[in-house]
């Protein structure tokens, strides 16, 4: 039972993504120095840098080009393989960007795999079950999966970092933490230290080999981050060294909104998890190993508080290790007396009626988040829809 209950949840999270892949394909702003950075490499090439458009639009902060430089791969390939044969027909260009969405969405969930792999091993198969279960109901995590942010491509890192941590391989987590940290966003170094900071209480792991391990891996991946985005960007940078002084020491991020202080705790959290979010006291509760994945992922949001300008994105890295706590808290709950087998068929037959209603409110919010997600790319059906439709004045010719 337990593998056919992550089985069914494997089978509804890749439905789910691949759902709001196809059904969402139009992207936004957030999401616009990447989809064009790959529109560019794969259009345009390597031959002729001086077209792409991040020269001409730089945006606010300059971003980095190695996560488009590895996704666009595919699209590439596929690219010159249809030029070479139909001449620059084939694909269009809205369905190079699902080619390459779906291949940042087969990447997420392949390190999906490899952290819920590693849960299974420390915490059991039940955890690992139900924790696939309750990612494939909630909504956001998955929607953006597949959506090209500096954060998602973070994220991509992460889950396999925590994967490591989780089976105590120190050099892996920090290998790829600090790979997220130097090239994609340099606030996870918060959730690094916060984790760092336990395992070194907990005398897991010393301060020499921490430095000895990061600080050589972080001069590495800052030389081919520089190396990389220098060329392209036609200067000397280091773009999430950029971003981090403009985003923190200037506060300038302010400029595009802020939020009270325990945002992310009232509002962010509660529509990211739905009621799942339930569980995770319930998590604390059910061992020292649990609580040892909450305070990183608790502290990690407390810390980026501080920072004014609030987004659901920037506490991504948290949501795996929070639904990981509800999963062992909904676990621990099923597996008391008084709930599992308890005598009392009222009192059972409760527990399991309210837990199945919650994991169905849970897929309720889900589906109307869904339903306003839809409707919340305006220009994107406009463009498609005067792209297929007649012209409304046929051009006259005159002689």
């Amino acid at each position: 039972r337990k593998m056919q209950l992550e089985v069914l949840g494997w089978v509804l999270l890749v439905a789910a993504g691949m759902g709001y892949l196809l059904l969402c394909p139009y992207t936004k702003v957030e999401e616009s120095f990447n989809v064009q950075a790959l529109h560019d490499m794969v259009y345009l090439g390597s031959h002729n840098l001086a077209a792409f458009d991040h020269l001409e639009f730089p945006g606010v902060v300059p971003r980095t080009f190695l996560g488009a430089l590895v996704l666009a791969g595919p699209a590439s390939a596929l690219h010159a393989l249809q030029t070479q044969l139909f001449g620059g027909g084939g694909l269009s260009k809205l369905h190079m960007l699902l080619l390459v969405r779906g291949t940042l969405l087969a990447a997420g969930l392949l390190a999906l795999r490899q952290y819920v792999r590693a849960v299974r091993e420390v915490l059991g198969a039940n955890t690992a079950a139900v924790l696939v279960l309750l990612t494939a109901l909630q909504f956001h995590l998955l929607f953006y999966l597949s959506r090209p942010l500096p954060n998602t491509l973070a994220l991509v890192l992460v889950l396999p970092g925590l994967a490591a941590w989780l089976r105590q391989q120190h050099g892996r987590l920090i290998a790829w933490l600090v790979l997220a940290v130097v090239v994609f966003r340099a606030e996870l170094v918060v959730l690094l230290g916060c984790i760092m900071l336990g395992e070194l209480l907990a005398r897991r792991l010393s301060l020499g080999a921490m430095l000895g391990c990061g600080v050589p891996l972080g001069l590495l991946y800052l030389a081919l981050s520089v190396a990389v985005d220098s060329v392209l960007w036609r200067r000397w940078l280091w773009p999430e060294g950029e971003v981090l002084w403009y985003n923190t020491y200037q506060n300038q991020s302010h400029n595009w909104g802020t939020a009270p202080f325990l945002w992310y705790f009232y509002s962010a959290l509660p529509r990211a998890m739905s009621c799942t979010l339930l569980y995770v006291p319930l998590g604390l509760c059910s061992g020292p190993r649990v609580r040892s994945l909450a305070w990183p992922a608790l502290g990690f949001v407390l810390l980026y508080s501080l920072l004014p300008h609030k987004e659901l994105r920037f506490v991504f890295y948290a949501l795996p290790l929070l639904s990981t706590v509800a999963a062992a808290g909904l676990v621990w709950l099923m597996q008391r007396p008084w709930a599992g087998q308890s005598p009392r068929w009222w009192l059972r037959r409760g527990v399991r009626l309210a837990v199945t209603g919650s994991l169905c409110l849970t897929m309720v919010t889900s589906l109307l988040f869904f339903a306003a997600a839809f409707h919340n790319y305006p220009g994107g059906h406009a463009l498609a829809a005067l792209n297929a439709g007649p012209l409304l004045h046929p051009p006259h010719h005159h002689h």
